[in-house]
């Protein structure tokens, strides 16, 4: 275990938005001081309409949810653009189930607070947080410790071919063969099904309705301090090749060597060309994150097959039902990936424990 104040740095989240060539704090919607004064009229203006007359329509869609909490404005200018950057789908395209927790409503209050002065306290679930102090790679370094420390093994190097579960059976790429009473699995829900055998028709039509979006992502090396204090920053603006930037380097200064800095560039295109890489510098250098582009060391892109669960109109029927079925042979698909869901590392060790609290 982790001595808190020694191991785990407690952390109170900044961050911010770019739009409209300015920063703002983050969430948007609490947040309208310092942009242009007719962008944060029109926001205003929308939100306090829907206050006083609110959509009789049903939340059917994300795009439903935006205008019924938010109003016109803010969804031209920050939720409508965003959410297309970071999801590849259009919120209309969406489902509503998975925003209560991560799409912050604001009180009245807050809004007409964050109009007038940028400083007001963050909002949202992850306002402050603990993080490893050399890096979020300690979290599994210690997860391998604690489980040798059992005195249970660890495989490498091993790949699921197939599972035969009227045998409860898992067969490896080696051939080498495996008998369970109850298997729990973090492999992506949708390759995990297909690595079923004798899977019915239906739950095969259910698998093939599962959607996702992959992502591609830049590790940038600095040789000196960054230039801001954020931890990260969302960039709405669909010229910008990027939906979020953040720091490693601001969450911890172990993160990069001494008078460096480290950030993450997440991008919102679907491929990756090398040609976005000198785009990007040019607009971290629009935002003054980095001064000059003689100060990046390095830039290595990264990525991600399986980043983000697209809760489109199939999603309630289809991974409830994959789920259920799973259960009947004692398979249990958990963490964000196996879950298939939008989630935090929390509720991945979250799942875990619960998981083996049932199994005990």
């Amino acid at each position: 275990s982790w001595k808190i104040h020694d191991e785990l740095l407690k952390i109170d989240r900044i961050s911010r938005v770019w739009s409209h060539n300015v920063y703002t704090k983050y969430p948007f919607q609490s947040n309208t001081f310092g942009l242009p004064i007719a962008v944060a009229e029109e926001c205003l203006d929308g939100y306090l309409k829907i206050l006083k007359n609110p959509p009789k329509k049903k939340i059917r869609s994300f795009e439903d949810y935006i205008y019924h909490y938010f109003g016109h404005g803010f969804a031209r200018h920050f939720m409508i653009p965003y959410n297309k950057k970071i999801w590849g789908a259009h919120p209309r395209e969406m489902s509503a189930v998975w925003c209560d927790k991560f799409v912050p409503i604001p009180k009245k209050e807050e809004v007409l607070a964050g109009s007038k002065s940028a400083g007001h306290s963050e909002l949202g679930y992850n306002a402050s947080f603990y993080y490893p102090r050399r890096g979020i790679g300690e979290l599994t370094e210690k997860l391998e410790e604690n489980i040798l420390q059992r005195g249970l093994k660890i495989e490498f190097g091993k790949k699921l071919l197939r599972v035969e579960c009227s045998r409860k059976e898992v067969i490896l790429d080696s051939g080498e063969k495996i008998k369970y009473d109850t298997l729990i699995s973090t492999v992506p829900l949708k390759e995990f099904v297909w690595s079923l055998f004798g899977v019915p028709a239906k739950i095969k039509n259910y698998n093939k309705l599962l959607v996702s979006k992959s992502l591609f992502y830049l590790n940038i090396a600095l040789k000196c301090p960054l230039a801001q204090e954020f931890h990260w920053c969302y960039v709405p603006s669909p010229g910008v090749p990027f939906y979020r930037v953040g720091s490693y380097s601001n969450f911890s200064a172990d993160c990069a060597p001494s008078g460096c800095s480290s950030l993450y560039v997440e991008l919102s295109g679907r491929n990756f060309k090398q040609t976005v890489v000198p785009v990007a510098l040019k607009h971290l250098q629009k935002m003054k994150i980095i001064k000059k582009k003689s100060d990046v060391l390095f830039v290595k892109p990264k990525f991600i097959r399986y980043a983000y669960v697209i809760y489109d109109h199939n999603y309630t029927r289809a991974v409830p039902a994959l789920h259920k079925f799973l259960k009947k042979y004692e398979i249990f698909s958990i963490g964000r990936y196996g879950a298939w869901n939008y989630s935090s590392m929390e509720d991945g060790l979250i799942m875990g424990k619960e998981i083996c609290n049932h199994i005990n």
